[in-house]
């Protein structure tokens, strides 16, 4: 955990990353108030393979652009293309291509996925927004979740 946060604390635009009680991270301004609806979640990347095995991991953070029913939609910084975001419900993970509203990648529960891209086709723009906005390294705005 120590790890996960001198990761966030690093990165300066967002402010200080505390714990709360629960033991997840929470963003916090300068201010030390909550950022504006973004969380970070931490997410395990590798940074060196060779012939395709992983030598070394890295923690990267990966703000949360909303949650619902246990799903947790998040972006990357500087990801690859196409644009696309990542969903985790559970032990489930997936990446859902925003233009197409394919999954490029894992698998989720017709249930979830249903929700997932009823959610996706209602905030599309403000996903292709943050999408922008995570390319050139600036804080993500949140995106209202499902009702």
């Amino acid at each position: 955990m120590a790890e996960m946060l001198e990761a966030a604390d690093s990165m300066a635009r967002f402010g200080s990353c505390a714990r709360s009680g629960s033991g997840n991270a929470r963003l916090k301004t300068r201010t030390g108030k909550p950022a504006a609806g973004v969380r970070p979640t931490f997410a395990r990347q590798p940074s060196a393979w060779v012939g395709g095995t992983v030598l070394n991991w890295v923690w990267v953070v990966m703000p949360e652009i909303s949650r619902f029913f246990g799903i947790i939609v998040a972006m990357f910084y500087k990801d690859h293309a196409p644009p696309h975001f990542h969903v985790r419900y559970g032990d489930q993970r997936a990446l859902i291509a925003i233009e197409s509203l394919t999954v490029l990648e894992g698998d989720l529960s017709p249930r979830v996925l249903g929700m997932v891209i009823e959610w996706a086709q209602k905030h599309r723009a403000e996903l292709r927004e943050d999408w922008e906005i995570a390319r050139s390294l600036q804080p993500l705005k949140g995106i209202a979740p499902l009702e």
